[in-house]
């Protein structure tokens, strides 16, 4: 879910590399929604921007939150998905969990440590704008009901 191979990844750490999965990710889940740019890169910005989404792009402020599906790119050098709330605690999939320190990268659900903090993210693609087909987000069920069921 990644398109990357542990071999890529155990070559470019041999090399002094850092690379991991994270934006791979994200690409890869951009792809299977039906995206037909690539969504796996670090500048969403321009993406959404090149694919004449611009409305898409949220900036990140302590009046939003991103919901179920968003694309995040992070104030650090990371993207990943947003999931869920629980409660003031973000949830969100992950590649890029792994790395050369454990010798192997990792997808999984990262369970915030603390409140969200929204200075955490710089901005996210509102899944929601970004495959609607117009300033309205598209009518999508609310399956929030359904995580942890």
């Amino acid at each position: 879910m990644t398109g990357l191979t542990h071999k890529r990844l155990i070559d470019n750490w041999a090399s002094g590399g850092i690379m991991t999965g994270c934006n791979g990710f994200t690409g890869w889940y951009g792809t299977k929604l039906g995206s037909k740019k690539y969504l796996g890169d670090f500048d969403l910005k321009k993406i959404v921007r090149d694919a004449g989404k611009e409305n898409a792009w949220i900036k990140s402020t302590k009046d939003n939150r991103p919901r179920y599906g968003d694309i995040l790119r992070h104030a650090s050098f990371h993207v990943d998905v947003a999931l869920d709330f629980d409660g003031n605690v973000f949830i969100r999939a992950a590649g890029g969990q792994g790395g050369k320190a454990m010798g192997c990268d990792i997808i999984k659900r990262v369970r915030g440590r603390g409140s969200y903090n929204p200075g955490a993210l710089e901005s996210w693609i509102d899944i929601d704008l970004y495959f609607g087909d117009d300033d309205r987000p598209a009518l999508v069920p609310d399956w929030n009901w359904l995580i942890g069921w």
